[in-house]
């Protein structure tokens, strides 16, 4: 099996059982979901300017917070898997991502743990919950990268309850992904990478 086709598939089985989790939780009415009906102008502008801040979070980090550990996950696991990815490919990643963890994480665990520990514990569990699920087997040595996650687990669960929108939150997170893919393929550095 080739590297592209692992990828897609453990891409697939992974954000697949999310939404079948999310699916299951929805048909059995254990959630229901938000979803406020934007025009598709007004939601593209919330995605575009909403995704803006990830994206310099991600360039200040990596720019002015230089750190071993981050460097060895991007120069290990994120640069090598962009490497390997087309554009296509990297595309389904992208909105398979956005697609199961959004569903999960905010359309789902956020409300139950809210509805059953309060807003603020439902917030941060969700979040370091998204966090931990990116480093699974790797906790001991990343745990600067599982608080930088969670934050960014925290501003999804403010944009979904901000908006009270899944579709926004999904939208995000794959502009996100795709946006960082393309960055890491075609126009970063070996500088950044070995932050020389």
């Amino acid at each position: 099996m080739s590297a592209k086709s692992l990828i897609l598939l453990v891409g697939f089985l992974t954000e697949g059982v999310l939404s079948l989790l999310w699916f299951l939780a929805y048909f059995f009415d254990f959630i229901t979901p938000a979803s406020k009906p934007y025009s598709l102008d007004v939601f593209l502008c919330i995605v575009l300017f909403l995704v803006i801040p990830l994206l310099l979070l991600n360039y200040l980090l990596f720019i002015f917070f230089p750190n071993q550990n981050r460097k060895d996950f991007v120069t290990t696991k994120v640069y090598p898997l962009c490497q390997v990815l087309n554009i296509p490919l990297a595309l389904a990643i992208s909105v398979m991502a956005g697609i199961g963890e959004e569903l999960f994480f905010r359309d789902l665990l956020l409300n139950i743990l809210s509805d059953n520990c309060g807003l603020i514990i439902g917030v941060l569990a969700s979040s370091f919950a998204f966090a931990s699920i990116h480093f699974i087997g790797h906790f001991k040595n990343s745990r600067e990268l599982i608080l930088i996650y969670t934050l960014v687990g925290v501003y999804f669960s403010l944009v979904y309850l901000v908006t009270n929108s899944v579709l926004v939150c999904v939208a995000i997170h794959a502009l996100y992904d795709f946006v960082a893919i393309l960055v890491y393929k075609y126009f970063t550095p070996k500088k950044i990478i070995n932050y020389e």
